[in-house]
C-alpha cells in the first residue's frame, strides 16, 4: 500500500491478483482480465484510490492519463484533485517522508539550515 491516511487508502497493485483484490466489485478490466492488466502494467503502474468503507474507488493510469471510477466511467483527474485535495497533500507528505524521513513544516526552514531560504 502506498498510503493509508484515513479515510483514504492508495495502492499500486504490482500483480494481477493485487489488481483483482483492489478492483473487486468494480467494472475495471484490469481487475477481471489478466491480459488487460498486463497491457496496462507494461506501460506503467496503476494507482488505486479507495475512500473509506463503502466510499468510492478510482483508478489512475498515469502513463495513458486514464482516470476511472468504480463503474469504469471516465472521470476528470483535475476534478478529483479539486474535490479531494487532502489525498494529494497526504501523498506529497508520504513522498517527502520516504525521501527524508520527515515532513518539513510549510514555510518554515529547518533549524541550523545554512541557505537563505532555510533549506
Amino acid at each position: 500500500m502506498l498510503l493509508e491516511a484515513p479515510p483514504w487508502q492508495v495502492a499500486v497493485p504490482m500483480t494481477f491478483w493485487a489488481a483483482a483484490w483492489w478492483g473487486m466489485g468494480t467494472g475495471w478490466c484490469t481487475a477481471t482480465d489478466f491480459p488487460s492488466f498486463e497491457v496496462y502494467f507494461r506501460r506503467g503502474p496503476l494507482i488505486v484510490f479507495r475512500e473509506g468503507a463503502g466510499g468510492g474507488r478510482w483508478q489512475l493510469h498515469p502513463s495513458t492519463g486514464e482516470f476511472r471510477d468504480e463503474g469504469n466511467r471516465v472521470k476528470s483527474w483535475r476534478g478529483f484533485v479539486g474535490r479531494h485535495p487532502e489525498v494529494v497533500e497526504a501523498l506529497a507528505q508520504a513522498f517527502v517522508r520516504g525521501l527524508w524521513g520527515e515532513v518539513p513544516r510549510q514555510g518554515v526552514g529547518h533549524r541550523g539550515a545554512s541557505g537563505p531560504c532555510g533549506f
